[in-house]
């Protein structure tokens, strides 16, 4: 592996894969949605989150995932059948999180099937993409780095918030909203309950977006770096003039 994260090396295979305990391959090729294969035994997680400007769908293609929209939580197979689909709706405002069916499950019980699934939106946008290569980069990046000379703690400490609050900048430019605090069951038993604890957990993620805004504004950051995004993507969304 070479010193330096080479961007060029990166932008040109749409391809992406990190490696285990969350293995996970993501195939940007495509200008409508983005494939996602989780490889047997990966704990990847998409992490409970909403989205705010886009609707979601998750198309299981091979292979089982749990599926988590609100308080709901099921498990999803995909079809036997070609002729049918899997496909899950995920609406604007809704927390959701998806991952392996049995990520959860003890090592002796784990699927021996990799999953794939397919994630698109509407509007059919570029947004997907550009979260998808800009949160690969920083990751990648962050990793490869990883393998040089270990820094002394207090240099780690600034590197790992250094990167945090860069993955934090992308969140919120490209409408993917995390939930820090999940209070569902925790407000469960108040009046309006589940209303109630996204109304607070809004609340807190969109304050801490607020100081991500201006940390990650004097420190340069923003959520589409040109050195993580392909040429063309990069120069479509410039010319869109989003300021993210």
């Amino acid at each position: 592996m070479s010193s330096t994260f080479s961007s060029t090396s990166f932008t040109s295979n749409p391809i992406i894969s990190r490696p285990p305990p969350s293995a996970v391959i993501y195939d940007l090729s495509s200008p409508t949605h983005t494939t996602i294969t989780l490889p047997v035994g990966s704990l990847w997680s998409s992490e409970l989150h909403w989205h705010e400007r886009h609707t979601e769908f998750l198309r299981v293609i091979k292979g089982s995932v749990r599926v988590r929209l609100d308080n709901r939580s099921f498990v999803v197979k995909a079809p036997k059948e070609s002729n049918e689909e899997a496909i899950v709706r995920v609406d604007i405002g809704v927390r959701h999180e998806w991952k392996r069916a049995d990520a959860d499950e003890a090592a002796g019980e784990k699927d021996e099937e990799e999953v794939i699934v397919i994630e698109s939106t509407e509007p059919a946008d570029t947004e997907k993409r550009l979260f998808f290569w800009n949160l690969n980069g920083v990751i990648l990046e962050a990793q490869q780095g990883s393998t040089r000379e270990q820094p002394k703690f207090l240099a780690a400490l600034m590197m790992e918030w250094r990167i945090m609050l860069h993955l934090f900048v992308i969140f919120k430019g490209l409408d993917n909203f995390p939930v820090f605090w999940d209070l569902s069951t925790k407000l469960s038993g108040v009046g309006s309950g589940l209303r109630s604890a996204k109304r607070a957990e809004g609340l807190i993620t969109h304050g801490i977006f607020w100081l991500v805004r201006i940390a990650g504004a004097a420190l340069g950051m923003r959520a589409v770096e040109e050195r993580f995004t392909p040429k063309e993507l990069y120069l479509e969304w410039k010319s869109s003039k989003k300021d993210l």
